[in-house]
């Protein structure tokens, strides 16, 4: 009888398994198809994502609450930008510190800025609103390769972080993000294609 509970619950089971294998797969694969058309290698893309992970873990084993859910984390090719509002000086210097330590870390670019005061779920919602409206006309242009664009907005200011095709390509990015509605500032981290600081 036990037997047959055993090939009952195996039977069962192996369709959440399988489901499970080709999540993973596709993830996998859609995922390499992404950094493929990115100006970054494969290999530099896992590298960042490798980084990013890393930062996540000393920041959640910190015990901050503050440096998981309010620091944004982006990187490009080893270049870390961190962006968000804090509540204190101490906490932005340890979300600086711990960001430098993983290998592979080329840069940390500190946007974060302090507030002791809360932050201000209205202006937190605009925030998104504008980054949602900039990638999406970033998608539409022609000349913007979006995919290559990281972008963050804190307090109505815009970080934009990535790869340019060239000097034409990063001034028409920051033209574009400047003009959504809302926007107070724009701040160019994109480093071009050929620049010499590149890996």
């Amino acid at each position: 009888m036990f037997a047959n509970i055993k090939k009952i619950i195996l039977v069962c089971s192996l369709p959440v398994l399988l489901s499970s294998c080709v999540e993973a797969v596709v993830t996998g694969v859609s995922g390499v198809s992404y950094a493929v058309v990115q100006e970054r290698s494969v290999g530099d893309a896992i590298d960042d994502t490798t980084i990013s992970a890393k930062i996540k873990k000393l920041y959640f084993e910190k015990q901050v609450n503050e440096l998981l859910s309010k620091v944004g984390i982006n990187i490009v090719e080893g270049r870390v930008l961190l962006t968000g509002k804090v509540a204190s000086p101490d906490v932005r210097v340890d979300a600086v510190r711990l960001a430098w330590q993983p290998n592979g870390v080329r840069e940390v670019i500190n946007e974060i800025t302090v507030d002791e005061s809360k932050l201000d779920a209205q202006k937190l919602a605009r925030d998104v609103v504008m980054t949602t409206k900039i990638k999406g006309k970033f998608l539409l242009n022609k000349i913007i390769k979006s995919i290559n664009y990281s972008v963050e907005t804190v307090d109505a200011t815009v970080y934009l972080m990535g790869i340019g095709q060239d000097k034409n390509e990063v001034d028409e990015a920051i033209y574009v993000a400047s003009k959504v509605s809302g926007v107070r500032n724009v701040v160019n981290h994109v480093i071009l294609k050929n620049s010499p600081d590149r890996l």
